[in-house]
């Protein structure tokens, strides 16, 4: 609280007392006192008042003051009636009106992290049951000849990764609970990853190149190979016509892991590689019809479809919640370079060891 502010807020109380001040003035002139009594008595009414003024304040400041920096220090900041100690009667009301407000909130908050919950638990158990269909479907197909089987087939895929990606934004909310950190084999992980994908990189003429993977690393191997399958889905939706690539391969430092999914497709607009992990950001590559004609017949074969913009933002919630990194590097119509960085450290594997050593105690 600024001092011309408190004053402002109190400025009735500053004209009631120099009327005060004015009228006994005007009294003991009437009465014909001497000038010396009468600087006296001024002087005693203003030091009072002065000191007075100044000591509200001051108080008043140090309680405001005590609840801002609590409330900087506070990760959750509805605790911060735990941190007021009231003195006068108006900060104990003033306690007390926060603390109704607090419980109040807290007991909303709670309503809707069981209402959340209840979806949660139902949108899980309806993509499991819509998975079920999409198998069959998929298994059927693989397993009869249509005239148009490869183009279902493509259809179902699409549809199983939207479904997929339903699931693991709803779960990222709480990937802490869902996921189990271990040493995984990045070389397997990425053969599961290209053996999901192995028909549209068939279909498209893709160059699919791996190399240096032989690793092992940190991680959730079931999120990652979501992850590296929304990355790749990408690479193979944004290729070139003519002669598409897409090469995997990893770097190693003494710190760090770096894994690289490059493609030579059409890249990514410097105005858009800011905003890629965005909620819902398609950018100029996620509307097709955007592109320079010119351009898009001889670079892009989009199959006229539109991005969500979902992938990418799930792939970047999950990163993060798994400890990692990820970086894009791209130059329009040139490539695209998606890096995921594990970093080398004994902290998964002291998590690990604590909890071993916690249940065999």
């Amino acid at each position: 609280m600024k001092f011309r502010e408190y004053i402002a807020d109190n400025l009735n109380i500053l004209l009631a007392n120099l009327f005060a001040i004015v009228l006994t003035e005007y009294l003991l002139c009437v009465f014909s006192t001497s000038l010396e009594f009468n600087i006296f008595i001024i002087f005693i009414n203003l030091f009072t008042f002065i000191v007075c003024f100044l000591h509200a304040y001051f108080r008043k400041a140090r309680f405001y003051k005590k609840i801002h920096r609590g409330i900087d220090a506070l990760d959750q900041k509805i605790l911060v009636h735990e941190l007021i100690d009231p003195i006068t009667n108006e900060e104990k009301l003033l306690h007390q009106e926060i603390s109704e407000l607090n419980r109040y909130m807290i007991d909303q908050i709670n309503q809707y992290k069981i209402k959340f919950e209840d979806f949660k638990e139902y949108l899980e158990l309806w993509v499991h049951e819509v998975k079920l269909p999409i198998s069959a479907l998929r298994l059927n197909l693989t397993q009869t000849k249509y005239k148009n089987n490869q183009l279902l087939l493509s259809e179902i895929d699409r549809l199983d990764d939207y479904v997929n990606q339903i699931l693991y934004l709803v779960r990222s909310e709480h990937v802490e609970k869902d996921y189990q950190i271990s040493e995984s084999s990045l070389s397997e992980i990425i053969k599961r990853v290209a053996l999901k994908n192995q028909s549209a990189l068939i279909d498209s003429r893709i160059d699919f190149q791996v190399e240096n993977v032989e690793k092992t690393i940190e991680t959730d191997s079931k999120w990652l190979e979501f992850i590296l399958n929304q990355i790749i889905a990408n690479s193979i939706k944004y290729r070139k016509k003519k002669s598409p690539q897409i090469k995997v391969y990893s770097e190693e430092t003494s710190k760090v892991l770096v894994l690289h999914v490059y493609d030579n497709g059409i890249g990514i607009p410097t105005s858009d590689q800011s905003r890629v992990f965005q909620k819902a950001f398609t950018g100029q590559n996620g509307r097709p019809y955007d592109f320079d004609k010119t351009k898009i017949n001889l670079m892009a074969d989009t199959s006229g479809s539109k991005s969500t913009g979902m992938g990418l933002y799930i792939v970047k919630k999950l990163i993060d919640k798994l400890g990692h990194r990820i970086l894009i590097s791209s130059t329009e119509y040139q490539y695209t370079d998606v890096m995921i960085v594990f970093a080398k450290n004994d902290y998964y594997k002291n998590v690990r060891n604590c909890n071993i050593k916690s249940t065999t105690e």
